[in-house]
């Protein structure tokens, strides 16, 4: 059962500490910025648009367990964080009564006021993942990838198995100290005290268990009946819910995937075989065939996702993702050096509009892309739209054909579908585009020690399209996948820009060097 008293309140920004009855502590801080209330899931504002109720239930208990605002927060009893959440402000008050919480220094041995992790967050995080984690910070628009928004409850780079297992403390501290290479997410291991870390992994796993349990109380809600919303979003129901994303947390300590042999030694040999794995070529075992993502060459081009032209206008330029395969069609069309502002040969021939009103009516993506992102009709209500794309397809087709006039083309149409699909395919669990790392390059975001890469292969990226190989590949052949990765960036010429045959893949690679 759910009650009040399994949780411990925080007042002006503070946290009852499960050592002190009836105590509460608060930050400082909280005075220069007022109370910074949270920001209702966009997900509720559009699933649950006609919910009201419901969506007052959800936003009533997660006030009730975690604070309504960041001056008023509370912690679950039995979180699972260091002290129930002790370190997440820098003073504990009792009545009138403020005491700092101290900790003592490892290098003086003195005790010192902390500054506690909802400070550290603000002052280092909070510009990129937002005041409740939802990646939505005033910085975020400029970047990419994309800050990770902590409330959906998964995080990609983790050594914790099965898929989507939360990270441990120690995944959470790697991240942290050393960032995220080739991204925006920077390393603080200069810029942060050991104690500050710690304190700010607190408060990003607070921000996840509140954002996580919104997102199940929303799935709930969603099939729910408005006119009785206690019966759904009931103080039970809330109880399990918050214990099943706290005991996820707490799991994770005893889920990492630790390999269970010695990293193969890398020799020639060793290399070769996973190159062999790698390129699906290996005449033993399963085939995994990394291309189809990574690409034969490994640029990350593989065939499963978009050229990189394409995601480079969309991803980095902003461009619809319609134009920006248009360009790329008419770049290699009509072989022009620059798809961008180069002179594109017009065509005087008249466009059959029934095949293109046949052609939008089968692909509704196409369709909703035009009106959604391209203004088509844009005058037109969105209740109307439908009943008028029925009752006049032709002068829908020929605006259409105003915004993307290779729509008259009918290879460009098919070329159209199924970039458009492959970008679907390709996007993460967050709706970010995803890109298969380049390896010739040597930048990895998880790390480039052996054994982040060996996490990798072994149990995937949470949230991405990298599957996890843990069971269908030997951890000895993990590790030849790994050192053949490690060799690569030195020695590109072990791929080819094309795939091989298996024949030829019995001759010796050139140049392969030996990464010890």
């Amino acid at each position: 059962m759910f009650s009040r008293d399994r949780f411990v309140s925080l007042i002006g920004l503070s946290f009852c500490v499960g050592l002190i009855s009836m105590a509460s502590i608060g930050c400082d801080d909280a005075r220069f910025a007022g109370p910074i209330r949270y920001r209702e899931h966009e997900r509720a504002t559009k699933d649950l648009a006609d919910k009201p109720k419901l969506r007052e239930a959800i936003s009533q208990s997660l006030a009730r367990v975690y604070g309504d605002d960041l001056s008023h927060i509370k912690v679950p009893d039995d979180s699972g964080l260091r002290e129930n959440g002790r370190y997440l402000t820098n003073f504990v008050r009792i009545g009138e009564k403020r005491e700092p919480i101290l900790e003592k220094d490892p290098v003086t041995g003195k005790s010192v006021a902390i500054a506690g992790g909802y400070a550290v967050y603000r002052r280092s995080c909070l510009h990129c993942h937002g005041v409740a984690g939802g990646g939505d910070g005033p910085t975020s628009d400029f970047l990419y990838p994309k800050p990770r928004d902590y409330r959906l409850g998964v995080f990609k780079f983790t050594s914790t198995n099965p898929v989507d297992a939360k990270p441990t403390r120690a995944d959470l501290r790697k991240t942290i100290l050393y960032g995220l290479h080739g991204t925006s997410m920077p390393g603080f291991e200069a810029n942060l005290s050991a104690s500050e870390i710690e304190q700010v992994i607190d408060y990003m796993t607070f921000l996840s268990m509140r954002g996580e349990t919104e997102r199940y109380l929303i799935d709930e809600a969603m099939t729910a009946d408005d006119k009785d919303p206690q019966t759904t979003i009931n103080a039970e129901f809330v109880g399990d819910v918050v214990a099943k994303v706290t005991g996820s947390w707490k799991d994770a300590e005893t889920q990492v995937v630790n390999p269970s042999v010695k990293r193969v030694e890398s020799t020639r040999e060793s290399i070769q075989r996973g190159r062999d794995l790698y390129l699906g070529l290996n005449t033993a075992g399963p085939k995994i065939e990394c291309l189809t993502c990574h690409g034969p060459s490994g640029k990350g081009n593989g065939a499963a996702f978009v050229e990189p032209e394409i995601f480079r206008d969309v991803a980095l330029k902003f461009h619809p993702i319609d134009k920006a395969i248009d360009d790329f069609y008419q770049a290699v069309k009509f072989q022009l050096p620059e798809a961008h502002g180069a002179s594109k040969p017009k065509t005087e021939s008249k466009p059959d509009l029934d095949a293109i009103v046949k052609f939008l009516t089968d692909n509704p993506p196409v369709l909703n892309q035009l009106r959604k992102n391209r203004e088509l009709m844009k005058n037109v209500l969105d209740p109307a739209f439908a009943e008028k794309f029925t009752a006049e397809p032709k002068n829908v087709a020929e605006e259409a054909l105003t915004i993307l006039p290779d729509l008259a083309d009918p290879d460009f149409r098919v070329f159209l579908v199924a970039k458009m699909d492959l970008w679907t395919k390709s996007l993460d669990v967050w709706g970010n585009p995803l890109r298969p790392a380049n390896l010739i390059e040597g930048t990895y975001k998880g790390g480039r020690r052996p054994l982040d890469l060996y996490w990798r292969i072994a149990k995937g990226i949470n949230g991405a399209k990298m599957p996890a190989h843990a069971g269908l590949l030997t951890d000895d052949q993990i590790w030849d996948i790994v050192n053949f990765v490690l060799a690569l960036p030195e020695n590109a010429a072990m791929l080819p820009e094309s795939i091989p045959t298996p024949a030829a893949s019995s001759a010796p690679s050139r140049s392969v060097a030996v990464s010890r």
